[in-house]
């Protein structure tokens, strides 16, 4: 604006009216701008004004403006999901992390996954799969991303996914000390090798660019996860943590 290069005639600024409140859907960073402008310097930028008649149809209209590159697969997701009736328990930073570990777990190739948009995630969220998606809400509940950033990476919640999906009780007597560091036994126990492994491993470029962390992908953490799940289940003590990348998923048992 200042320099002569803003181009009012590109931007709609939307708003929608839901009841007796006018909710702004988009240009925010075009408002604070105006303002920091002459009171007189024109910008005569397009209005367009929407009404709504619930708060999902509300939602619907703002997970689909923008969708050339503010709106992510993560920020129509979350417009879907926050704050919802649906959602009410959730956290906040919970609901963020879900989706991650969400399309992990049910499309278990990269392609599969790139198929899928944030549209399609929020509704299976939301319909078929809503009541396992709140069994992982109420765990992650309980922990902070900051505090224990091991068990918020999208393979570990795929994981969680798959072992609730299998056995919610028994789920949560694996993941607990998992992500606590609390009630092993013996060293041998397959969640102390798993959490020793997710405490010392990062994703991809994850963990600060001079972590000595060791860098993994998502699927590799996925199939570790899966790895001390089935030795936990089946009883066995775990020597070493060594999942398989290559190949198809091992069942989860």
């Amino acid at each position: 604006m200042k320099r002569g290069t803003f181009h009012p005639e590109w931007v709609s600024i939307i708003t929608c009216k839901l009841g007796d409140k006018v909710y702004r859907m988009n240009g925010q960073h075009t408002a604070w701008a105006r303002l920091d402008m002459p009171p007189k310097w024109p910008c005569e930028v397009t209005i367009l004004e929407y009404e709504a008649s619930t708060v999902e149809d509300m939602r619907t209209l703002y997970s689909t403006i923008d969708r050339g590159s503010p709106r992510t697969r993560a920020n129509v997701i979350d417009s879907y999901l926050v704050g919802t009736e649906e959602f009410k328990e959730a956290k906040v930073q919970t609901i963020r992390f879900v989706p991650r570990g969400f399309t992990c777990w049910f499309w278990p190739t990269k392609n599969e996954r790139s198929k899928h948009d944030g549209d399609d995630v929020a509704y299976l969220l939301k319909t078929d799969h809503y009541d396992l998606t709140l069994k992982i809400c109420s765990f992650l509940n309980k922990y902070s991303p900051r505090e224990h950033k091991h068990i918020f990476r999208g393979g570990v919640i795929g994981a969680m996914f798959a072992t609730f999906h299998k056995a919610p009780q028994i789920a949560t007597d694996f993941w607990s000390p998992v992500a606590d560091g609390i009630g092993f036994s013996q060293r041998s126990d397959p969640r102390l090798k798993l959490r020793n492994e997710l405490m010392q491993t990062a994703v991809g470029y994850g963990g600060g660019a001079r972590s000595d962390k060791k860098k993994v992908s998502q699927e590799l953490m996925f199939r570790n996860c899966i790895h001390a799940w089935n030795a936990f289940r089946e009883n066995r003590v775990l020597q070493v943590l060594r999942g398989n990348e290559a190949g198809k998923r091992t069942r989860v048992v």
